[in-house]
C-alpha cells in the first residue's frame, strides 16, 4: 500500500463559475477531482496497482492468465502465484484464442465475462467450476460446455481475472427477554437500507446460538431487495425500509446478510452497493427458557 499524487487530475477550484455547489455529481472533498491529492493505492504480487476503495463496483482485473488448458474435460488456468484458495470466485475477461493449425485465425469464445469458482491445484494453477442453473438442484459443475474447442485452438494471452469479494454481515444473538428467563418469538424483520435499484441480498435467520439451526431453509423466503417500495416512499428517496417475513421461536435469534450462490454468480450483484443503516426485529415473549 502507498500513496499516489495524480498531477493531471482536473482540479475543482473554489472560484469556478462552471462547477457549482449544487451540482448533483460533485463533492468538494472528492480526492479524484483534486490535483496532487495523496490517493491511497494498493499493489499485488503480479504488479497490478489500483486506487483503494475509489468506487463501489466489481474489482478491476488483478491477475494475468498465462495459459488455458483442459485435462480430463476439466478446464484449467495457469495464473502465476495466484494466491487463491478453494471456493473463491473470479471474473474472467479478455481471453484470446487462435486456430492451432494456422496460428492466426481468431477463435470466438464464450469463456469471457463469466464468473467461476476455483479449485486449487498448486500455487500457479487452478481448475474452474461454473454455477449450473439449468437443472435442480443448482450446483457447481466442471463439465460445462464452452467455446472454442481447445483441441483445435490455442490460447494466445490477454486474459485477466478479478477476485470477487463475498459479503457476509452477521449480527449478535438477540433475546430482549433473557433477564426474565423467557424465550422469544419473531414475526418479521425490517431493514433500513440505502436505495439501490438492482440490489438483492440473501437473509439467513439462525436460532439458539447455532449456525446449524437456520430457521428459514424450507420457507423459500431468502431474498430481499433494496429498491424503493412505493407508495410508502416518495420517488428518489435515499433510504427505504424493507420487511422480511420470518416466523421463528427460540432462546436467541441471529441475522446474517450475505449472498447465496445464485446471487454470487450474477454480475449485477457485484455491481450493486449494499448499505444497511438499521434493523428492527419484531418480537414478543415466548415460553420459559428450557435447558
Amino acid at each position: 500500500m502507498g500513496t499516489f499524487q495524480n498531477q493531471n487530475a482536473e482540479a475543482i477550484l473554489w472560484g469556478s463559475d462552471i462547477i457549482l455547489w449544487g451540482n448533483q455529481d460533485v463533492t468538494w472533498d472528492d480526492p479524484v477531482s483534486q490535483s496532487e491529492f495523496a490517493n491511497i493505492v494498493i499493489g499485488n504480487q503480479q504488479g497490478f496497482v489500483h486506487y483503494y476503495n475509489d468506487r463501489i463496483m466489481m474489482n478491476d482485473p488483478n491477475l494475468t492468465i498465462t495459459n488455458v488448458t483442459s485435462s480430463a474435460n476439466i478446464l484449467q488456468m495457469e495464473i502465476i502465484n495466484h494466491n487463491l484458495t478453494d471456493g473463491e470466485l473470479i471474473y474472467v475477461t479478455a481471453l484470446s484464442f487462435v486456430d492451432t493449425a494456422t496460428g492466426r485465425i481468431p477463435q470466438a469464445t464464450d469463456l469471457n465475462n463469466n464468473i467461476y469458482s476455483i479449485g486449487f491445484i498448486d500455487s500457479n494453477n487452478i481448475r474452474l467450476f461454473k454455477w449450473n442453473t439449468s437443472s435442480l438442484p443448482h450446483q457447481y459443475v466442471t463439465d460445462f460446455s464452452y467455446t472454442p474447442d481447445l483441441s483445435t485452438s490455442t490460447y494466445v494471452g490477454c486474459g485477466t481475472a478479478a477476485l470477487l469479494p463475498v459479503m457476509k454481515i452477521q449480527s449478535k444473538d438477540f433475546n430482549p427477554y433473557l433477564k426474565s428467563g423467557g424465550q422469544l418469538k419473531m414475526s418479521y424483520i425490517d431493514f433500513l437500507t440505502d436505495v439501490e435499484a438492482a440490489g438483492i441480498v440473501s437473509i439467513s435467520v439462525f436460532v439458539n446460538t447455532s449456525l446449524a439451526s437456520q430457521s428459514n431453509i424450507l420457507t423459500g423466503n431468502k431474498h430481499i431487495n433494496t429498491d424503493q417500495q412505493e407508495p410508502y416512499y416518495i420517488p428518489k428517496a435515499d433510504y427505504s425500509w424493507h420487511r422480511f417475513y420470518q416466523t421463528c421461536a427460540g432462546q436467541f435469534v441471529r441475522v446474517q446478510v450475505s449472498y447465496d450462490n445464485d446471487l454470487l454468480n450474477t454480475v449485477d450483484t457485484h455491481l450493486s452497493e449494499y448499505i444497511l443503516n438499521a434493523m428492527t426485529l419484531w418480537v414478543r415473549p415466548g415460553g420459559k427458557v428450557i435447558f
